[in-house]
């Protein structure tokens, strides 16, 4: 309860304090470990996160509701280190279950954005937008102009054609 409170007043330092005397004390309380991770990834610390965060996916009593909390923070994680294919996997994953999530859309749109995958960004986006009531998507637009610009450095110029007219 300390560390949440420390967080919320937005003392880090001492929020990873009593983060960490709690999982010393009760290695069984996987919400300390999962905000023990998240401080570590935001004080730019990824891998140890990614480490964190990775442990907790091996436990067997996992709750759902915690097992996504989990791997929402892995996602995270794994973006933070670029390792972006990855993160892509695990949010596809998570977007299936929470299919009214913007969030998670946001999040593997990034990825996919990354990854240079603008066929998958391009089907993000336009879901997206559809989730939010927008009436087009200048995202989907965007991303189809740089599938265009990937076809034509390959000088693939009927696809980059293709995708400039979409």
């Amino acid at each position: 309860m300390e560390g949440l409170m420390a967080l919320a007043s937005g003392d880090e330092k001492l929020a990873y304090q009593k983060f960490r005397s709690v999982v010393q004390q009760d290695t069984e309380n996987v919400e300390a470990y999962l905000k023990l991770g998240d401080l570590m990834r935001k004080k730019g610390k990824p891998e140890k996160a990614l480490q964190i965060h990775r442990e907790l996916t091996i436990r067997p009593s996992l709750s759902e509701a915690k097992r996504m909390q989990v791997e929402k923070s892995l996602a995270a994680d794994y973006l933070a280190t670029g390792q972006f294919e990855k993160a892509a996997q695990i949010l596809e994953e998570l977007w299936k279950k929470e299919k009214e999530s913007a969030e998670l859309g946001e999040k593997l749109l990034s990825a996919y954005e990354k990854l240079a995958s603008w066929d998958k960004a391009v089907a993000v986006a336009e879901r997206l937008s559809r989730l939010k009531g927008e009436k087009g998507s200048p995202k989907a637009a965007l991303c189809k102009v740089m599938q265009g610009r990937a076809q034509a450095d390959k000088e693939d110029y009927h696809q980059a054609r293709i995708a400039y007219k979409e």
